[in-house]
């Protein structure tokens, strides 16, 4: 009897560890907007596979940004609905920050360049992002 509850533990353990392990991702590029003008925001959308869970939990994000030129100054924000990173002085990375979030939320890419006088265009280039989630 006691093998027998060793037994069933064991097998409720290993149950338990892989249905905690289950995990997805997925990967987006986005086309951002060309910079044009001083104190406007500009974006770039990623768009999340029709498959992505929402009953899923976010647990790391890596980004790639960049554009034609990088003028001083220029800020670039990974935003979750309201929540937003500022990644202005890392073109690449990864992050926590939204870790627990669905992963069927879009993210986007918000950018400016503050200050005053004339800009030259500044086109946006390839924009990456990588959603690692785990399932319930």
């Amino acid at each position: 009897m006691q093998l027998l509850r060793v037994a069933v533990a064991g097998a409720l353990w290993l149950l338990a560890a892989s249905a905690g392990a289950a995990s997805g991702s997925y990967g987006a590029d986005a086309a951002g907007q060309a910079v044009h003008a001083r104190n406007v925001y500009y974006y770039a959308h990623f768009a999340v596979p029709p498959a992505t869970p929402a009953d899923g939990r976010i647990s790391s994000v890596s980004y790639r940004w960049q554009f034609s030129a990088q003028p001083e100054g220029l800020r670039v924000y990974l935003c979750l609905g309201s929540q937003c990173l500022d990644v202005s002085q890392q073109p690449q990375g990864s992050s926590d920050v939204f870790k627990g979030a669905s992963p069927s939320l879009p993210f986007r890419l918000k950018y400016l360049l503050p200050g005053r006088g004339g800009v030259a265009p500044l086109y946006p280039g390839r924009q990456q992002l990588a959603v690692n989630y785990t399932l319930p």
